[in-house]
């Protein structure tokens, strides 16, 4: 899990209702970490322009964000398993 949640009290200002408050575990702070190391390699070695063209090609040929994400995700798991 990598977010936790707590309730706070209530107040008048959200109608008696309560806030939540979330934190980041150390495992979701470790995931961001390595996403971003990844999406900086994918701009330094020109891959993030194909994504954006793909992203482009995504909204004229209709296809849906899930594929867009799919394609996001390949790259980035071929980065991962090249750079090891």
């Amino acid at each position: 899990m990598f977010v936790s949640s707590a309730v706070g009290d209530p107040t008048p200002e959200r109608g008696g209702r309560a806030k939540r408050y979330f934190t980041l575990r150390p495992l979701a702070l470790q995931a961001l970490r390595t996403t971003r190391e990844a999406l900086c390699f994918l701009v330094r070695s020109g891959t993030a322009d194909a994504l954006t063209g793909d992203l482009i090609e995504t909204s004229h040929e209709r296809r849906s964000g899930a594929w867009f994400c799919k394609h996001v995700l390949i790259v980035t798991a071929t980065w991962f398993s090249t750079a090891a």
